[in-house]
């Protein structure tokens, strides 16, 4: 019992490390910061400026699920679909989900939201 524990805490602290030796210190040579254009800022100016608080504080929200195929019909599809349109969440995390029913979900989820 106590060799597993060891094992599990050594394999938390090697995975924990991964990323301090994954990428190098110097990360402004490998990517330039991104400057959003004066057109992205003037749009997301003039949507914040019609939205209420409410769909302020929704923006905020994300909501985790397992995308799985889901009829139209269905109690998982109106569920989240309702977040979208009435809660209006500002974003959907995929978890362990296939790529084909993630991208046909997110799809018709876009669709469906007044801010993209």
């Amino acid at each position: 019992m106590m060799l597993k524990r060891f094992i599990c805490i050594l394999q938390l602290v090697l995975l924990s490390a991964v990323p301090l030796f994954a990428f190098p210190l110097n990360r402004d040579s490998i990517s330039p910061k991104f400057e959003p254009s004066e057109k992205a800022l003037k749009w997301a100016d003039k949507q914040l400026k019609k939205m209420s608080v409410e769909e302020k504080v929704g923006q905020l929200i994300h909501v985790g699920v397992n995308a799985k195929f889901a009829n139209q019909d269905s109690e998982y599809f109106q569920d989240l679909k309702r977040q979208v349109v009435d809660k209006k969440i500002g974003g959907i995390i995929f978890f362990g989900a296939p790529i084909y029913e993630t991208t046909i979900l997110i799809n018709r989820m876009q669709a469906l939201a007044e801010v993209p």
